[in-house]
């Protein structure tokens, strides 16, 4: 009797361990697999300029929190400039993984390869080669904080209006705007810079726009009127993401309800067991 009771106890505990294994993050569109190199690539563009750039001062202090982990794919992938300020799991063959934010594209030696900062590499590597990994479209780190940003070209207009969203804690798929010219949600069209446009303008006065994500989240944020250059924060804060609390289709994400109960159940078998003797 005691001798199941304690294996069923050993069983509980490693099952709470293998809970807390898991990828915490939620996992989005198809995983790539590659190498990983050291680009670099980092938000000084010491040696390579970043494909969606320029970056606001303040966007780079976000987006190198938690850690200054940041990657660049091949331009097969986001040529576009739909993965610009998108984030992406990276997991190694020797198992280290990590959360980083994608800020540029490029020529890569296979179409699954990356490059990633020197931050991101040392996380990384533990002196194997081939450096093998793969990556995957994600939410961002749970340790991400800030609100959504809306960073504006410096010749943006009331007749011609481009801007990035920054900072966004889930890929985004579109953005949509409601304006003096568009009494109808209007969809920007994505540059390959990763601006999203509009050739004839917003117009003048007050805007609305509305960011969905890959998994189907919006957010709706309206403003007064913009100028040139300007670096609006979202009134609405962000996705509702942050670590476990994605609501994307991923079956990869932590849950801390699970692992609450795990441990609960595992406390009550050692404290039933106890009161056996």
């Amino acid at each position: 009797m005691y001798l199941f009771q304690y294996f069923t106890f050993l069983v509980l505990i490693f099952s709470c361990f293998s809970v807390r294994s898991e990828n915490p993050q939620s996992l989005y569109g198809e995983k790539h697999e590659g190498q990983y190199h050291l680009g670099p690539v980092d938000f000084e563009e010491t040696e390579y300029n970043n494909a969606c750039s320029p970056y606001a001062d303040k966007i780079i202090d976000l987006e190198s929190k938690p850690s200054t982990y940041l990657m660049g794919v091949s331009g097969t992938y986001a040529g576009d400039g739909s993965l610009c300020d998108a984030c992406a799991f990276i997991e190694t063959a020797e198992g280290k993984s990590l959360i980083a934010r994608l800020i540029t594209y490029g020529a890569t030696n296979s179409e699954g390869d990356i490059d990633v900062s020197p931050q991101a590499y040392d996380a990384l590597n533990q002196g194997e080669y081939p450096r093998t990994m793969t990556w995957q479209l994600s939410s961002c780190d749970s340790g991400l904080t800030g609100s959504i940003y809306y960073q504006f070209q410096t010749e943006a207009n009331i007749w011609w209006t481009s801007l990035w969203v920054r900072n966004a804690f889930l890929p985004v798929e579109k953005v949509e705007v409601i304006s003096s010219k568009h009494t109808d949600w209007f969809e920007l069209v994505r540059k390959s810079d990763g601006t999203l446009n509009d050739s004839g303008g917003f117009g003048e006065g007050a805007f609305t726009l509305r960011v969905t994500a890959v998994n189907g989240d919006q957010i709706e944020d309206t403003f007064e009127q913009f100028s040139a250059g300007d670096l609006l924060v979202s009134p609405s804060g962000n996705f509702n993401c942050n670590g476990t609390d994605c609501s994307g289709s991923s079956s990869n994400k932590t849950s801390g309800a699970r692992l609450t109960t795990c441990t609960a159940f595992a406390i009550f078998m050692v404290l039933y067991s106890l009161l056996q003797f």
